[in-house]
């Protein structure tokens, strides 16, 4: 088993709501170990070949909170400490698989959490167990040479009673979740504006049920397009029912005009529902996010 030590904002992977996704090439066995020992991870897992269309593998993690990154994750409003550290520890395991069925592609993700974190100050103190869960399920299949269609629902346990008792919430590192541009950034609507390290994959302590549809268009150009259509739903209802986060519409445009270059444009608009309204007593506008740049590769 070959062992490498390094920061862990060197594995980007580490960093996706798919960390417990190996994707083993030619390794059936990895272990990376961050020092002093905020974070260690291992996986496993193999590609059974084109030929039998399937792939499946497992990671474990481990984070130990040494600079109050719980406390720097709890949103402020629903803070129970004046001026709160941290410490704990927490633990991932999860599995992976991949089918080829026909032209389509199925895949899973499924992720469980467990751990125990302090909350404490010169004052007081507060200790809570963590036990959570993650899921993503997907297919996406080809119409053509050129058009392919996907449907995904993204899940993310959540609490109904922050703090109030044992955790439910699943947290990760700083998660990228490619799902949707606008709802799964940590730093949308300000949720997340002291968080360092670790976030909440479904947005709020409620969770998140995310159904939506992909549509990707290819040329022989260079051109492509990406479309994902989503709506969310919290895991657990707000005490008056509020339930439903919003939908949000995201389109990507991309032109590889050269062999390492590709020129893009990126434009994502989310529409708030009912859970922002009941929770901020206030309606909100939409949420625009644009961006264009020139994306290089070597």
């Amino acid at each position: 088993m070959p062992l490498t030590v390094s920061p862990w904002h060197n594995f980007p992977e580490l960093q996706c709501f798919h960390l417990l996704k190996p994707y083993v090439q030619n390794q059936p066995y990895a272990f990376y170990i961050h020092r002093p020992g905020s974070l260690a991870t291992g996986c496993c897992g193999s590609n059974c070949g084109l030929s039998s269309g399937c792939g499946f593998g497992g990671k474990l993690h481990w984070f130990k909170d040494q600079d109050d990154a719980f406390a720097k994750a709890i949103p402020r409003i629903y803070q129970v400490l004046l001026e709160p550290k941290s410490d704990g520890d927490l633990y991932w395991a999860g599995v992976s698989a991949d089918l080829f069925v026909g032209k389509a592609l199925f895949s899973a993700v499924g992720a469980y959490q467990w751990g125990e974190f302090r909350l404490y100050n010169d004052t007081a103190s507060l200790r809570r167990a963590v036990s959570a869960f993650l899921a993503d399920l997907s297919v996406e299949g080809n119409l053509s040479d050129w058009c392919s269609l996907g449907a995904f629902v993204f899940v993310a346990g959540g609490d109904d009673k922050p703090l109030r008792d044992d955790l439910n919430a699943f947290v990760s590192i700083m998660p990228f979740n490619p799902r949707a541009a606008i709802f799964f950034d940590p730093e949308f609507l300000g949720r997340d504006e002291d968080a360092e390290k670790l976030t909440f994959n479904g947005g709020f302590f409620s969770g998140v049920i995310a159904p939506g549809l992909t549509l990707n268009l290819v040329s022989a150009s260079g051109l492509s397009l990406e479309t994902t259509v989503a709506t969310f739903f919290a895991h657990q209802a707000l005490d008056d029912g509020s339930r439903w986060y919003g939908w949000e519409v995201d389109l990507g445009v991309s032109y590889d005009f050269a062999r390492f270059y590709t020129l893009y444009f990126e434009a994502a608009r989310f529409e708030h529902g009912d859970y922002y309204e009941s929770l901020l007593n206030e309606k909100i506008d939409p949420a625009t996010r644009f961006s264009i740049g020139l994306r290089a590769s070597f």
